[in-house]
């Protein structure tokens, strides 16, 4: 899967205009890709479910497709230029 690093200041931006938004304006198409954009910004970052109870958390990582074209899946809904609208989420944290 091709993959594009975003840096740290990209996530900050992203999150802060998401934000701003939503306490702006609330959800509408543009609010849409706002969140596709935060959550490709936030991919392959490492978060760790809540756990419960004594179990601790697991850590997981989560990735974005790639726009393929004419030729891939796709689904109906707002996207990103050059990303699909496909979250995808190892199991067990193997890569894919």
């Amino acid at each position: 899967m091709k993959e594009r690093q975003v840096q740290d200041g990209e996530k900050q931006a992203a999150k802060d205009a998401l934000t701003g938004y939503l306490r702006d304006h609330g959800v509408d198409q543009y609010c849409l890709e706002l969140l596709w954009r935060t959550v490709i910004a936030f991919q392959n970052y490492p978060f760790t479910t809540c756990g419960r109870g004594t179990r601790p958390g697991i850590e997981f990582r989560y990735t974005v497709s790639v726009d393929v074209g004419r030729s891939g899946k796709r689904y109906q809904g707002t996207c990103v230029d050059g990303y699909g609208n496909e979250l995808f989420i190892p199991a067990s944290n193997e890569p894919r």
